[in-house]
């Protein structure tokens, strides 16, 4: 019998999505307290682009394989592992490592998934539905009637957050580009242009005294915007840097310290307004319990059918497309990336 190999992206040095390869090499066996997983589908995350071009805090040094999130089936448990067997359908928050065909990580942060499901469905439960959820439930703790504004709401979180705030009984505003205004109103939310410069009028326009929260994954001036929206005791919670893709590379370490600054600078308002800053592995690490618990609730929403995930498709080797797609924001909802 052959020695097992399969087919994995690697990033050898930080840049564009050139940078992106795709090798073939031996497959690990998995440690005592591991799993080995055989991919079906692998998440494409902004995150993985920061990681591509080396602005992602703590994130690791080339060379290196990208993939926040996966969905798959184990194929082999290693001898401490007494809870889950080869066959067993799973999704994980690998963080990095996820677009490879196979794919070790420790029993314990498995979640198990239905079999007959979509894996591509499955896996964008996995990062951008628990963020949702848990900003929504865990960082504000939102209570139904509250208004709330969703930036990037046609994206791979931003549909998360509509579905599941409507679901709690949420009045829901979103901001996305025009030809994605149709994803938008079809998840019960009101749709309004994004511009950097005048959504505060058209929310304005809504609610005139402003909303309870706003979920802002732009960054940059964008904060301090949706800041000006909150209602006394509002909350602004910050969670991505995607105006950054605006600039040239040259300038997006300058963007990575400029949405710190301002990030600091807001919570130095009065107290009558709040910010939060929600990063999924800092909750991963401090809350741990947190991750299984809130994948339960979501999974058995998605199993009800009270939320359908919107998804993209692209087949491993197109992995370059995937990041340019992502990164032009020419996707609705999830991109995932599918293993043959």
């Amino acid at each position: 019998m052959g020695i097992l190999s399969g087919k994995k992206v690697i990033v050898n040095n930080f840049g564009d999505t050139s940078v992106l390869s795709i090798i073939e090499e031996p497959v690990s066996e998995p440690l005592p307290d591991q799993v080995r997983i055989r991919v079906l589908a692998s998440g494409v995350a902004f995150a993985d682009i920061m990681m591509r071009e080396g602005l992602y805090p703590g994130g690791p040094k080339p060379p290196f394989t990208p993939g926040y999130d996966i969905v798959g089936i184990i194929e082999s448990v290693g001898t401490d592992c007494k809870t889950l067997l080869p066959g067993t359908r799973v999704a994980a928050l690998t963080v990095f490592g996820g677009y490879s065909k196979y794919v070790c990580i420790k029993e314990s942060e498995c979640f198990e998934v239905p079999e007959n499901k979509d894996p591509a469905k499955l896996v964008a439960l996995v990062l951008n539905y628990i963020t949702a959820y848990q900003m929504l439930h865990r960082v504000t703790r939102m209570e139904k009637g509250n208004r709330i504004l969703v930036h990037s709401a046609a994206g791979g979180v931003g549909t998360a957050l509509l579905e599941l705030g409507h679901l709690a009984g949420a009045s829901v505003i979103g901001t996305a580009a025009r030809e994605k205004h149709d994803i938008v109103s079809s998840l019960r939310a009101i749709p309004i242009e994004y511009d950097e410069y005048s959504f505060v009028e058209h929310v304005n326009n809504i609610y005139s005294d402003g909303v309870d929260i706003v979920f802002d994954a732009m960054g940059g001036l964008n904060l301090m915007h949706s800041f000006e929206v909150l209602r006394s005791n509002g909350t602004l919670v910050y969670y991505g840097a995607k105006s950054m893709f605006k600039a040239g590379t040259g300038k997006q370490i300058a963007g990575v310290l400029l949405n710190a600054l301002i990030f600091m600078r807001l919570k130095l308002f009065p107290k009558s307004r709040n910010t939060r800053l929600y990063l999924i592995t800092r909750t991963k690490k401090n809350h741990p319990d947190w991750l299984k618990k809130d994948f339960k609730k979501i999974i058995n929403l998605y199993i009800d059918g009270r939320i359908d995930p919107i998804v993209e498709t692209l087949p491993l080797q197109e992995v370059q497309t995937a990041h340019e797609r992502l990164q032009s924001r020419k996707v609705k909802g999830k991109l995932v990336l599918l293993h043959e």
